[in-house]
């Protein structure tokens, strides 16, 4: 399976000060250009447990060389080299089961952590046992680590640091049909939390939205603990994963899982209603400006939306959420 493994020294569960292990997870293929600097921020960390787990996906670039060389500057550093690339899903899941930690802490390879980001993700978690997930405000940077505007994912979900109700926080991210709670770099949970038959072994879930998809499966189950201040460095640029994603990919799965959350009362029909209404609008606004064989694509979108708006709307007592249709699935 692996071409290549380096291992590090052994990290306990719990060390001398009390700290239970966190691992930072760092999936990876053909970043070079930004792996350096997210493995340093990890390094970095003022966190006294951790394990840093690097699995690259058969890169073809200098990545696997950046690797190598931090693994022989610092001992809590697990490097994994795929004997061939099996794709971002697999290398995710592969992540995913290789980390030893009570924590997880994602840290996609072009972004950048805070140095005392695991630190203050962790107390706030350990702090309330209500809390279920950990997350923060994070920076937009560019491709030279420049600061940029916010846009509107990167918005602070609320406006000061604390607890909030799981149900509540769902209903608001659904409802402004944009995820706040943050990309996986942004948050932090107990693996014991998390679903992983449903969220890293089943591969039909969703795939463009499967972060949030995540934070609203745990927050049905806790609450959020919020901070106000950035803790990581979201970087955009040309060949980050999200470009690739076109919005008739996109909205089938935000209508998909408003529909779970109506259905499984976190949320009531009025607000689903107002969530896929506020999806329509967008769509709408994107029909008005596209080319003819782009909007005959996303017309059987637009009916298929209508036909969800309108069954939440009538409090239609569904059993199953509704399906887009054939050929819109796997887009």
């Amino acid at each position: 399976m692996f071409a290549s493994v380096l291992e590090c020294s052994f990290r306990p569960e719990i060390d001398a000060d009390g700290n239970k292990l966190v691992s930072i997870l760092i999936p990876t293929f053909n970043r070079e250009r930004y792996l350096g600097v997210a493995l340093a921020s990890a390094a970095a960390q003022t966190y006294s447990n951790i394990e840093i787990v690097v699995v690259d996906n058969c890169s073809t670039d200098q990545s696997w060389e950046i690797i190598v060389d931090f693994t022989s500057r610092f001992d809590n550093l697990r490097a994994y080299r795929q004997n061939r690339n099996h794709g971002a899903d697999f290398n995710f899941i592969t992540s995913f089961e290789l980390a030893r930690g009570y924590y997880h802490k994602w840290l996609m390879s072009d972004d950048v952590l805070s140095v005392n980001c695991v630190s203050v993700l962790v107390q706030m978690l350990e702090a309330q046992p209500s809390a279920i997930l950990a997350s923060s405000s994070r920076v937009p940077i560019d491709e030279d680590s420049k600061v940029l505007p916010n846009i509107s994912a990167t918005i602070p979900l609320v406006d000061s640091t604390g607890y909030y109700k799981g149900a509540s926080v769902i209903e608001r991210v659904l409802v402004d049909g944009i995820n706040r709670i943050g990309e996986p770099t942004s948050a932090l949970y107990r693996v014991q939390d998390v679903n992983s038959e449903k969220y890293f072994l089943d591969k039909s879930r969703l795939r463009w939205i499967g972060d949030l998809d995540l934070w609203v499966d745990m927050l049905k189950r806790g609450d959020l603990a919020y901070v106000n201040t950035p803790l990581s460095f979201f970087r955009m640029h040309e060949g980050q994963d999200q470009k690739f994603a076109s919005f008739d990919a996109v909205l089938p799965e935000w209508l998909l899982l408003i529909q779970e959350c109506w259905l499984e009362g976190v949320i009531s029909w009025e607000m689903a209603a107002s969530a896929v209404a506020n999806q329509i609008s967008w769509l709408a606004s994107l029909l008005r400006y596209c080319d003819g064989e782009e909007k005959k694509r996303l017309l059987p979108l637009a009916g298929f939306a209508f036909e969800v708006y309108e069954a939440a709307c009538s409090g239609r007592n569904l059993t199953a959420p509704l399906c887009p249709p054939e050929t819109m699935r796997g887009v």
